[in-house]
């Protein structure tokens, strides 16, 4: 972890089925991280594909935390992502 100026950086790495995905951050000024990061696998009937959101706090982290909590699963309950229309999927996830 380093501190410059604009706040503390966080840098890191998830693996996930195998896939490795790096990530850094920065707080800016506050004490805090509002933005949320996530990476998870996918059902197992869609290989070893991942899903990775990042949700921005912008004002207060709530809604990032509730998005990066739940949106995986409004995506891949869909009808549209058992048939392969993941486009419309994630459109219909939101």
């Amino acid at each position: 972890m380093a501190v410059d100026r604009i706040g503390k950086i966080h840098h890191g790495e998830f693996v996930v089925n195998g896939k490795r995905v790096g990530y850094a951050t920065a707080s800016g000024p506050r004490p805090y991280q509002e933005d949320e990061l996530v990476v998870l696998p996918l059902p197992p009937a869609f290989f070893d594909g991942i899903f990775v959101g990042v949700f921005d706090g912008h004002g207060g982290g709530y809604a990032a935390q509730t998005a990066a909590s739940q949106l995986r699963d409004y995506i891949v309950e869909t009808e549209a992502f058992t048939t392969g229309n993941y486009l419309q999927a994630l459109e219909e996830g939101f």
